[in-house]
């Protein structure tokens, strides 16, 4: 009854896959499923399907009431699938499986490198320095991948970066992943003032990608005001990605939040409010995001290394992103569901479609209030691990004045992978396209030849998030060496 009710397929999504299914939705339905409201607006149906589908029921309905058919189920008559020419099947993704860096190849690696550095600092009682690393821990990663690896021994701490954990397709040459182990060192050394600890620190170029910095303590250090604002934040900062009504923000917030950004030597943080500008930013990344979809590598990697489909797969990966966590309505969760089968990828690739991706992420920039761009001097890793302390100092004080972050950086990586690391396995004109669209983006940013985009997000105003991505066990994180 309520179904006759129902006006829009935003309003009738939901009841009709909970008769047919989702994972067992053709892979043509799936793609007009994700279709629906973008490029068409009604389901297509062939006369002839429509004949075949009305004979069926005909056929069971004479069995029902004539009382020779009594079962009860679910069950499918695809033409497409039960008569079709024999096809290559692709290799389907496989469990993604990551071994972690063991305490004992730490160590060893920390002896055959003979990683004893002239200034120890004091010894620090082990549970101040587990607080610590756990502080470090709540900070943001691309897919949840939580990348870092601590490991104190005599009376420093060093800073890994899990290389297994990293090396996603939209983590080139570790920038994502540099991005995010410079946040969890900037709110390891938010954590270290409040716990009145003076750090003398230093970043590792020659020894990168496996050891990234070390750290070491002396007591006696009296956190400023600003340390003590951002570290009250640590716990409560998470990824917002709500659409809501739009709304201003005061013009001298944002130059205060870019004066904060501005004390990471060498980052700027540059701010668009512009609505025509908006847009223009929106249609660039709704292009990249079907990109994702279309290359298989990137598919694979966020169906299998980025995505957890339920809870249990959250709590026993201890890492990626719930579903759940996504701030999305049941029809986009819906539709997030459908593009786990790549045969409708393929499908949508082939006939040119695909708009309904685009739909969620033009939404979601029309809805902020602004857009922010992070950009650093273009040099060597440390300008992304610097630029990770910018954005995660940037994300602590946006916390504290009740605005919400969604970071959207997936246009940012595809600009690095087509322009800087020239491998992207695309067709020329594809190319080409991103060559334009990246024209496009420094030109509405005003960026500089000689400046690195590093992180690009919405702020806005929305009631926090009511869920968190989870973290990993601390012992899967942080290790104590014995010497």
């Amino acid at each position: 009854e309520k179904y006759g009710t129902l006006t829009t397929m935003d309003e009738r999504l939901p009841y009709i896959t909970a008769v047919t299914g989702v994972e067992t939705l053709s892979p043509r339905m799936k793609g007009s499923a994700i279709e629906i409201m973008s490029s068409i607006s009604t389901w297509p149906q062939l006369a002839s399907a429509v004949t075949f589908g009305g004979g069926i029921t005909a056929d069971l309905a004479r069995k029902i009431l004539l009382g020779n058919l009594s079962v009860s189920g679910r069950f499918f008559l695809d033409i497409d699938e039960l008569i079709s020419d024999p096809v290559n099947l692709k290799v389907e993704s496989k469990e993604f499986k990551v071994q972690l860096i063991t305490t004992n190849e730490i160590q060893d690696y920390i002896h055959q490198k003979n990683l004893h550095f002239q200034v120890k600092g004091e010894e620090i009682e082990e549970s101040i320095i587990q607080a610590i690393v756990n502080d470090a821990h709540q900070a943001p990663s691309g897919g949840n991948n939580q990348p870092w690896r601590f490991h104190y021994q005599d009376r420093i701490l060093h800073l890994f970066l899990e290389e297994n954990v990293a090396q996603a397709y939209l983590d080139p040459n570790y920038i994502s992943s540099y991005i995010s182990v410079g946040s969890a060192i900037e709110n390891l050394l938010l954590s270290a003032a409040i716990h009145h600890l003076k750090v003398n620190w230093e970043l590792t170029p020659h020894l990168t990608p496996k050891h990234i910095a070390w750290f070491s303590f002396t007591r006696n250090y009296t956190p400023t005001t600003e340390e003590l604002n951002l570290a009250a934040q640590i716990n409560s900062r998470h990824t917002n990605r709500k659409i809501t009504q739009k709304q201003e923000i005061d013009p001298t917030i944002l130059a205060d939040l870019s004066a904060i950004t501005a004390e990471i030597a060498g980052a700027k943080l540059k701010w668009i409010t512009d609505h025509t500008k908006i847009q223009a930013l929106a249609a660039i990344s709704a292009h990249t995001d079907l990109l994702r979809m279309f290359i298989p590598e990137a598919h694979a990697d966020f169906i299998t290394r980025e995505m957890r489909w339920d809870l249990n797969e959250v709590n026993k990966t201890e890492d990626g992103i719930g579903i759940h966590t996504l701030d999305l309505s049941n029809n986009d969760q819906i539709g997030i569901r459908l593009i786990k089968d790549r045969r409708t990828i393929d499908f949508l690739q082939q006939i040119n479609a695909g708009s309904g991706f685009k739909r969620l992420t033009m939404q979601q920039f029309m809805s902020s209030s602004a857009i922010g761009l992070i950009t650093m001097p273009k040099s060597a890793e440390t300008s992304f691990i610097s630029g990770g302390r910018a954005a995660e100092k940037l994300w602590l004080a946006t916390t504290g004045l009740n605005l919400q972050v969604h970071p959207v950086n997936v246009s940012l990586i595809f600009f690095h992978k087509n322009s800087v690391d020239k491998n992207l396995a695309i067709p020329a004109e594809s190319k080409a396209i991103l060559i334009q669209l990246e024209h496009t983006f420094n030109e509405l940013f005003e960026n500089e030849l000689h400046e690195q985009a590093i992180f690009m997000f919405r702020l806005f105003k929305a009631p926090p998030s009511p869920e968190r991505t989870i973290r990993k066990s601390t012992s899967k994180i942080f290790s104590i060496g014995r010497v």
